[in-house]
């Protein structure tokens, strides 16, 4: 509902579904290449154990085989995607339950075009844009980082830097300069934030966050 509040301000229509759902993309029931954007919402989702440790799998992967298949065919035709949260790297490079695979690290490179820097990169929950040829630089945005009444907490927030000469750092941790967002505009587009787009704080915020990524999925390519 704050994603699809924040899209409808930026003067979008959208759909949406569970990860319950997105299941149904091993089966062929929802085909992301119906929609020009997608925004993929992983929140604090960290692979983890539940129940006694070596009975079941690992669970709740960010980006488990079949969405890594269903982005990537997606991308290649086009598509543009926006993920947001705070495990997005660290989740495939620095899990301590399991050993990084090169594969998982393949795809976050070669196809959404970023790479993990640091976890817990940041203390203060603020955030500014950077200019870039991506991002105007104007954007300054706080996240929640204390318990509070109103959201989770985003207590480790990931840095990642770009992973290809066309992708940028759109956002920096106010307190180290660490990259937190980073967008790429090449024969499609992504746009990967190190946090959570729901954990900022104010609904203006959010609009406007929104929108900037909106509105960069749907300009053209500028000419070589």
């Amino acid at each position: 509902a704050i994603h699809g509040d924040a899209i409808l301000k930026a003067g979008y229509s959208f759909t949406s579904c569970s990860v319950r759902g997105l299941s149904a993309l091993e089966k062929g029931a929802i085909n992301m290449k119906d929609y020009k954007f997608v925004d993929l919402i992983l929140g604090k989702q960290y692979q983890t154990k539940m129940g006694p440790g070596g009975i079941k799998p690992l669970e709740f992967k960010t980006f488990p085989t079949y969405l890594q298949n269903a982005i990537k065919e997606y991308c290649e035709k086009g598509g543009n995607i926006f993920v947001s949260g705070a495990f997005v790297a660290s989740d495939l490079w620095d899990n301590h339950l399991t050993k990084a695979n090169d594969a998982d690290k393949q795809f976050a490179t070669d196809v959404l075009k970023y790479k993990w820097r640091v976890g817990q990169a940041a203390r203060t929950g603020k955030v500014k844009q950077v200019v870039s040829p991506v991002s105007e630089g104007n954007l300054h945005l706080t996240y929640f980082n204390e318990l509070n009444p109103e959201s989770y907490v985003v207590e480790s927030p990931d840095a990642i830097e770009p992973a290809n000469k066309d992708a940028h750092t759109t956002f920096r941790y106010s307190e180290n300069n660490l990259s937190a967002g980073v967008a790429y505009n090449g024969a499609y587009k992504t746009y990967i934030l190190g946090f959570p787009f729901e954990s900022v704080k104010t609904s203006d915020e959010r609009e406007q966050l929104m929108k900037t990524i909106l509105d960069f999925f749907s300009k053209e390519k500028a000419a070589e």
